[in-house]
């Protein structure tokens, strides 16, 4: 897309800057329905001028192409990742971690998509877990006026930093970018998984402008009762989601029993979390999915 020209009247000049339109990157691996989802859930609901990219990291054929393929339907830019960078000795969070775990994988896709297409980059970059679909009406730039980066505040005892599902970098802005690093592996003796090393960016970066984000997980909304016998379709928690801001659509979404997800930025963004590592039956992510999908196309219909 191309950048969008404003003007306005200064002492009776009148001036013209130009936005860059936000550049969306997302990460697939091997759910190809959810580019889908997001291309879908982008078009309906951003409400800024943006590209998206989906950086293709599919370790076997079937995924590569079926990555790719639906791409190709919606004309999204897709880029494979080299298999190689999977290769080198990046950091992990214990010895015995494979290089090619999925937290692992992760670092280094987004590491390669900011080292490559993000830093330097004249505007904001968006950054988001493949499995994360926008669902509501939201502007990226309005969110960010006055900041430099936002994200999910992440810790552990000594160590703070961001989440990698989802992170804003206003590169206009953000001091000494090219060092930020997306890698997990152990701070002060501490593990810390994806992204974990952004604590020494945030730590080295003291005047950066951080806007933390909200979120709101499935667990701490149940009930008690329901906590006690993991029933995740509770419906006694009606006036605690509608006291935290939850519109009846998602309050009726929650009640429905999706297991492990989570509301983030503001209730804009759902997370499906743990779509391709959590290691659960075919038959959970089956009832999961399909929960998912039916929410997603009635906002989409609605």
């Amino acid at each position: 897309m191309f950048k969008k020209l404003f003007t306005f009247m200064v002492f009776g000049l009148v001036l013209t800057t130009q936005t860059a339109p936000i550049k969306i990157f997302t990460y697939a691996y091997n759910r190809p329905e959810f580019v889908e989802w997001q291309y879908k859930t982008f078009k309906k609901f951003m409400l800024d001028d943006y590209t998206f990219t989906v950086f293709n990291d599919a370790s076997n054929q079937t995924h590569l192409r079926q990555i790719e393929d639906i791409c190709a339907k919606y004309g999204i830019q897709c880029i494979r990742i080299p298999q190689e960078i999977h290769n080198k000795p990046y950091l992990k969070r214990w010895p015995g971690e494979s290089y090619n775990s999925a937290s692992v994988r992760n670092c280094n896709v987004v590491q390669y998509s900011m080292d490559n297409y993000g830093f330097g980059y004249d505007g904001i970059v968006m950054m988001l877990d493949s499995d994360m679909f926008l669902t509501r009406p939201f502007s990226v730039t309005k969110y960010m006026a006055g900041y430099d980066i936002s994200g999910l505040a992440q810790s552990r005892p000594s160590v703070n930093y961001l989440a990698i599902c989802l992170v804003f970098m206003d590169m206009r802005t953000l001091p000494n970018q090219r060092t930020l690093n997306w890698n997990c592996g152990i701070i002060n003796g501490e593990p810390v998984d994806s992204a974990g090393h952004t604590h020494f960016y945030l730590k080295d970066n003291p005047s950066v402008r951080v806007k933390y984000m909200s979120h709101v997980h499935t667990f701490p909304t149940l009930c008690q009762t329901c906590q006690e016998k993991e029933n995740y379709g509770c419906t006694h928690n009606q006036e605690y989601l509608e006291r935290i801001g939850l519109d009846e659509m998602a309050i009726g979404f929650m009640h429905s029993g999706p297991v492990n997800i989570e509301f983030n930025c503001d209730h804009a963004f759902l997370h499906y979390r743990g779509a391709t590592w959590d290691k659960k039956t075919p038959e959970y992510h089956r009832k999961k999915t399909n929960l998912i999908e039916q929410y997603i196309n009635t906002l989409l219909n609605n």
